[in-house]
């Protein structure tokens, strides 16, 4: 169980520092790697992959959501052209008090009435001794 909660952590840290697109671009440039080896050998495909100029479909899109969070972060997000706060019903919540009678005195503390109070009971006689 600590294992699934320290993977948990770890993936949520990652996602929140942008590591997400670096696992992406990551399997995207592994794909290129292997499809251009195939084709034009090792040495071509290493150069291929990584020198920018043939991007695939898939780096392509990465570099696209790259951009689309960088835009402006803070930003309201839109929906059909409104704003969220305009999606959500803002109408005047109206609460009613009711009296509902209560099963008994609610009590206030410090306490100032004394209900009762235990004492000894001094009815019974002391047991006897049996004197041999």
């Amino acid at each position: 169980m600590r294992f699934l909660r320290f993977i948990f952590v770890f993936g949520a840290l990652l996602h929140l520092g942008g590591g997400h697109w670096g696992v992406l671009q990551g399997i995207a440039w592994a794909k290129m790697l292997v499809e251009y080896s195939q084709a034009d050998g090792l040495r071509d495909g290493i150069v291929k992959t990584f020198d920018g100029e043939h991007p695939c479909e898939m780096c392509e899109s990465i570099t696209k959501g790259r951009e689309s969070e960088k835009q402006d972060p803070l930003a309201p997000v839109r929906a059909d052209g409104f704003k969220l706060k305009e999606l959500l019903p803002m109408s005047v919540i109206h609460i009613q008090r009711r009296d509902f009678p209560l099963p008994c005195q609610p009590v206030v503390w410090p306490v100032t009435r004394v209900v009762a109070q235990w004492s000894p009971s001094t009815d019974t006689p002391p047991p006897r001794t049996a004197i041999s």
